[in-house]
């Protein structure tokens, strides 16, 4: 047991991505992090450090980013770096409901489907046009089959 009084924490480098270790090995895809017991728990997660964060993370995939685009939305992905996601919704897209909605459907599809993911790029997802009818929820699900086959391309 530890007693932060009278013993000091063991302290773990940080790996190249500025995540401690054991974070940047859950954004690889053959990762498969462990419970406290060893059993597999939450093994198809999209963690924090998986994603992008901040105006500076995304405006530098933006200006040294190359970029694909489809039908609604567009990809733009460095490499060199651990795979990370951003995923940006124009307010073209809708109101707040609407564009967080898209955004909770996207992380969702790539926590099931790392297999998919590209090795070592930052890539950021902006869907850009709105889709015709995409008040329907056959329409809405549309772009999955669009990032799915885009994401095939940077691999």
């Amino acid at each position: 047991r530890f007693n932060h009084r009278t013993e000091k924490e063991p302290t773990t480098t940080a790996s190249v991505s500025g995540c401690p270790p054991s974070r940047a090995a859950m954004c690889s895809a053959d990762a498969v992090p462990k419970g406290a017991n060893g059993s597999p728990f939450r093994t198809n997660n999209f963690p924090k450090s998986c994603r992008l964060h901040g105006r500076t993370a995304f405006k530098e995939v933006l200006r040294a980013g190359r970029k694909i685009t489809g039908s609604t939305l567009a990809i733009y992905y460095t490499g060199g770096r651990p795979t990370r996601f951003g995923i940006g919704v124009s307010k073209k897209q809708g109101g707040a409901v609407d564009r967080n909605r898209l955004k909770r459907t996207v992380r969702e599809f790539l926590r099931q489907n790392r297999a998919i993911w590209p090795v070592d790029k930052w890539v950021l997802i902006r869907f850009e046009r709105r889709s015709p009818g995409s008040q329907r929820p056959e329409s809405r699900l549309e772009f999955i089959d669009e990032l799915e086959r885009l994401l095939k391309k940077i691999r």
